[in-house]
């Protein structure tokens, strides 16, 4: 006879009050995603101060069209800084389990700026995403100086305390990064490299997320692609001035949310993902509290506000890191 110890675990979620929260706020979220989106062409403009949006089309030579949505934001000496998720609470550094979560919600609730989709994930629980649901980080990702996840196969792009953005090569992770990094994201690939296009980007058509910076590492770029191939995408952000970048998860998790710290008039899901996603990257107002209580304070003391990357058996971090 079937008992309550044998339900699958999406049962179980489903029949817990958590799980019938989470379904209803992704119906709120969905709600606020077709109540707040627009598509079409939006010339240069200013969403804050120092945060400029534009969406136009970009085409591919097999004739391939989609909408980029690109903000522009510059981080030195601004009154922005770069939200990354945070490990919950009951998660040991280092674990890389998140819980899944919209991205409009997530924008709405940490009162972002701007929200993309971040890192590669893979859901706990096989093909079931639902939000709440436990999903562990592919990349690299670190939120308020902790080190939630870590890959040896993916770049990295972290910001030090003055929203400096620096950028680490696939497989390697330098002294500084350890031990300055507020917060940081990791990606797969590198389409954009020193002004140029990078070496072997795949041509076929998808929904993308890619993330950049100018060549002083002071301005940032966060984009995404309906369709576009990974060289279109590249031209599309060369021709904006991007000298580096690097891709986020792309495909069904593709999206971006003009959140509640910015223009009214444009506020809303520029691009929702068809899934909700494990991590989110954004842009919020530096130094604010939130409900969380999570706030990245960028002019806090190294002794107040960094942990050392975790060395234990638990997780990937190995002996090239120490």
């Amino acid at each position: 006879m079937f008992s309550a110890r044998d339900a699958h675990p999406t049962r179980k979620y489903l029949e817990s009050r958590a799980g019938l929260i989470a379904v209803a706020s992704s119906a709120l979220a969905l709600a606020a995603w077709v109540l707040g989106s627009a598509t079409g062409p939006v010339a240069p403009t200013e969403i804050a101060p120092g945060a400029i949006y534009c969406c136009r089309a970009v085409s591919d030579p097999d004739g391939s069209r989609g909408w980029m949505h690109l903000v522009t934001i510059a981080l030195r000496g601004s009154g922005w800084e770069p939200y990354v998720t945070p490990l919950p609470a009951t998660e040991p550094m280092g674990s890389g389990q998140y819980r899944l979560d919209w991205l409009p919600a997530v924008a709405q609730r940490e009162r972002l700026l701007v929200g993309i989709n971040a890192t590669l994930f893979g859901s706990v629980w096989g093909r079931w995403s639902l939000p709440g649901m436990p999903a562990e980080s592919v990349d690299t990702c670190i939120a308020e100086g902790k080190w939630g996840a870590y890959a040896r196969d993916s770049y990295l792009l972290w910001f030090d305390d003055q929203g400096q953005a620096h950028w680490e090569p696939c497989g390697r992770v330098s002294d500084a990064a350890r031990q300055r990094a507020i917060c940081g994201i990791g990606g797969r690939k590198r389409p954009v490299v020193e002004g140029r296009l990078g070496h072997g980007l795949t041509s076929l058509p998808d929904s993308r997320t890619l993330v950049g910076t100018n060549r002083e590492g002071s301005v940032l770029y966060l984009a995404v692609f309906e369709r576009a191939s990974l060289p279109a995408a590249a031209e599309a952000l060369l021709q904006h001035g991007v000298w580096n970048a690097m891709t986020l998860d792309g495909g069904d998790s593709s999206g971006m949310t003009l959140g509640p710290a910015g223009t009214a008039s444009l506020r809303g899901t520029k691009l929702l993902p068809h899934r909700p996603v494990a991590t989110v990257f954004g842009i919020r107002p530096r130094g604010s509290e939130f409900p969380s209580q999570r706030s990245l304070r960028f002019a806090d003391s190294a002794a107040s506000t960094r942990q050392k990357m975790p060395l234990t058996a638990g997780n990937e971090l190995d002996s090239t890191l120490r």
